[in-house]
């Protein structure tokens, strides 16, 4: 297993193809998935490609986010550029999956000398949007099987005046998976 230390905090990072290749980055979705889901693409675009994929701070092999450090998306996007410039590597290709597409976005917009090109797979853009889509779709299932606390954290979500961050934060209050596995 290879970590890599940046701003204190250790880094689980997997490597495939040769150095000698362009750099492409693979942002995981999330937050709190891993790279893990990604290791046959990796393998196979390695082929091609100097490929680095990693466990974002606080997600599986990282270190975990202390509870009261406020660790937001661009808090995130630091970290990813200390990691690139620990590497020694000069420029790559963010490669963002769904919450790792808002991180590639925010990267490139901040780190534009470094980045070669971007590939979105499956971006989640705005978390507002997503977390609407999400209540929108699961509220029938909810109202069919009579369930009034995930009916609730749904109908606040759908709110026309709901900010980003709250509609984000109602979904983390309940575990919604636990009700829609049954």
């Amino acid at each position: 297993m290879s970590y890599i230390t940046v701003a204190g905090k250790n880094i689980y990072y997997e490597e495939y193809g040769s150095k000698e290749k362009p750099t492409l980055v693979y942002m995981h979705g999330g937050p709190g998935e891993s790279c893990l889901t990604y290791t046959y693409q990796a393998q196979k675009l390695g082929e091609y490609f100097h490929v680095i994929s990693f466990d974002q701070y606080g997600v599986f092999r990282s270190d975990a986010i202390p509870e009261e450090l406020k660790a937001g998306v661009k808090y995130h996007v630091e970290l990813i550029e200390q990691m690139r410039v620990a590497l020694g590597i000069e420029s790559w290709i963010p490669l963002g999956h769904s919450f790792g597409g808002m991180l590639a976005l925010l990267y490139a917009h901040t780190y534009p000398e470094n980045v070669d090109a971007v590939i979105y797979d499956c971006p989640m853009w705005s978390t507002l949007y997503t977390s609407k889509a999400i209540a929108k779709a699961t509220l029938p299932y909810f109202e069919q099987k009579d369930i009034p606390e995930q009916i609730a954290i749904c109908k606040d979500i759908l709110k026309d005046d709901i900010p980003s961050k709250e509609a984000f934060d109602n979904p983390m209050r309940k575990d919604m998976n636990e009700e829609v596995q049954r």
